[in-house]
């Protein structure tokens, strides 16, 4: 792997200002003066979710929120610790991730490997996380089994440390210096160690990633690996506030207008009309006690990167002279309140209820905070998103460049047989609950679940063909052809698809397996109407247009 680090002449103005209290970060001196006015922009009527929740503390000081949700006989449990590897220090790194995984095998009481107990009572999304910020721990169980699940997760917290001897010490670190090497060889492994490395002072709580430095978990030596890249990557981080500031939405906003879909600037320009890039991202990263706004470009194999970097800086540039447009805005707005809402659809794992509700309760102490923020999202004008961008990302950008290693090199001889597929296992019972159905007029069946805590409706068409009917000489023909799908219909280009859909708040896909096809819509219940009329039209009148084709085409190759 190649890499190359360049820093703009103030970078060392904008570390400065990430080096302030842990509690908060300043704010640029040019962030002060009057609020911009509001936005005459409309999005479509989404309400902010309101999560209920009864609140109360335990004599240990434990603070415990509860959410009823009775559609399913499940509970979320998503325990939140306020430690993670920010609380770290230097020379001691990785250690709140290592302490995560040393959580999962046993307890003085609770003598058994927590995965396979919770398991064993028909536990899911059971998993723990370790960020800079905090430690979780998350899984669904019977509601039958409340009870056993929480003398399991009490149990690892209050009784844990007679459990752990030098031999459960020493297989954990191993299992976690595995993690790291596996991580860092993966294309782009070692990007985002650099990426801190280099865009936080040395001591800084962010400066090291979580999983921490090989030599802190473990003094011995190690062979060093090289890292192979596909593609030529372009990496560009700046410094920002972090979260639950009234800078986040305004960056959060900014970096959906520029790189956040099919509808965003650079996608536009590098992806599909220049086609330099075969992804183009804009994202706004916002920890505790401090952020990072990232632009990530990967190059199209045999372009040219400097010219994409350049258009690159170009959009940035012209969006931070004129600020987004109020469509833009528009639709930026209603991508982020769509998909808080269809966060409420779920009761735990990644990014349910139970999760929010627990973030915002951790950092905050208040568990109705991402109310502030989605309003903050509401209320955010081109103008308030313009100086916000002025603000923060004027200067003080790190650029990382990952180039691929040379060619030339290729796999060793398989030690197996690759060309014949293992066979498969016996495919277990599944019961279903009762479903509704019924048949068009056209001959369609269609079959309706009916759920109604969350404003979110599920579509979902299979086709009885799949990639099985790919000629030999032509695989991946079906793939591509669902594909194409939101490619263009006889009315629509392929841009205007993805703006119609993120106008509403919905979400298309389509893809095919061995024996089907598969098209697939998310929307919010409240653009429903108008999500269904643009699905059917994917569906109906696809036109397959050539250029879109050649596109994808070669996107697939890349």
């Amino acid at each position: 792997m190649a890499v190359s680090l360049r820093h703009s002449l103030r970078l060392a103005v904008a570390l400065a200002l990430a080096t302030g209290a842990l509690n908060t970060i300043p704010t640029a001196s040019a962030a002060t003066g009057s609020a911009p006015g509001k936005s005459s922009a409309s999005t479509p009527d989404i309400p902010i979710p309101d999560v209920k929740y009864t609140r109360f503390t335990l004599k240990n000081g434990l603070t415990v929120l509860v959410h009823e949700d009775h559609k399913t006989p499940v509970v979320a449990i998503n325990t939140w610790y306020h430690v993670g590897s920010k609380n770290e220090k230097v020379g001691k790194t990785g250690f709140a991730h290592l302490f995560e995984h040393l959580m999962f095998g046993g307890s003085d009481n609770f003598k058994k490997t927590y995965l396979s107990a919770l398991q064993g009572i028909g536990a899911t999304d059971l998993n723990g996380t370790t960020n800079q910020d905090r430690t979780n721990y998350f899984q669904n169980v019977p509601t039958s089994m409340l009870d056993y699940a929480l003398f399991a997760e009490s149990d690892r917290m209050g009784h844990l440390l007679g459990t752990v001897d030098k031999k459960t010490l020493d297989l954990q670190r191993g299992v976690v210096q595995n993690e790291k090497r596996q991580g860092e060889n993966q294309p782009y492994g070692v990007a985002y160690e650099l990426l801190v490395n280099n865009t936080y002072p040395a001591g800084h709580p962010y400066s090291w990633t979580v999983i921490g430095k090989m030599e802190d978990l473990d003094a011995a030596s190690m062979t060093d690996v090289q890292d192979r890249v596909p593609q030529s990557r372009i990496y560009r981080t700046w410094n920002v506030p972090g979260a639950n500031t009234p800078e986040e939405p305004e960056l959060d906003l900014a970096a959906a207008v520029l790189g956040g879909g099919k509808t965003s600037r650079l996608y536009k320009r590098l992806v599909y009309k220049d086609q330099l890039a075969t992804s183009a991202v804009g994202s706004n990263d916002s920890s505790e006690i401090g952020g990072q706004f990232d632009l990530t470009l990967t190059a199209r194999p045999g372009a040219d990167v400097a010219k994409m970097e350049r258009i690159a800086d170009d959009e940035l540039k012209a969006l931070m002279k004129s600020g987004p447009t109020e469509a833009e805005l528009r639709l930026a707005k209603t991508t982020i309140l769509a998909r808080y809402t269809r966060m409420i659809e779920r009761v735990g794992g990644f990014g349910g209820k139970s999760d929010l509700l627990a973030s915002c309760q951790t950092y905050t102490g208040n568990p109705d905070c991402y109310k502030v923020y989605l309003q903050r999202i509401k209320d955010a004008t081109p103008a308030s998103v313009k100086k916000a961008m002025n603000d923060w990302l004027s200067t003080g950008d790190f650029v990382l460049q990952v180039d691929p290693y040379p060619t030339g090199l290729a796999a060793i001889k398989p030690a197996v047989d690759r060309s014949k597929e293992p066979a498969l296992g016996k495919p277990m019972a599944l019961k279903l609950p009762e479903m509704q159905k019924m048949t068009l007029s056209n001959g369609l069946k269609v079959v309706l679940a009916e759920r109604h805590d969350a404003p979110v409706v599920n579509f979902q068409l299979m086709v009885d063909s799949g990639y099985a009917s790919d000629a030999a000489d032509k695989p991946g023909v079906a793939s591509l052809a669902m594909r194409m799908l939101e490619e263009g219909t006889r009315t629509r280009k392929s841009l205007e698809i993805g703006e119609a859909f993120e106008s509403i708040g919905a979400q298309f896909g389509a893809s095919a397996n061995l024996d089907t096809g598969i098209v697939y819509m998310n929307t919010l219940k409240a653009t429903m109407p108008q999500a269904l009329n643009l699905y059917s039209d994917l569906v109906l009148n696809p036109s397959f247009p050539q250029n879109e084709f050649a596109r994808l085409q070669q996107d697939r190759l890349a």
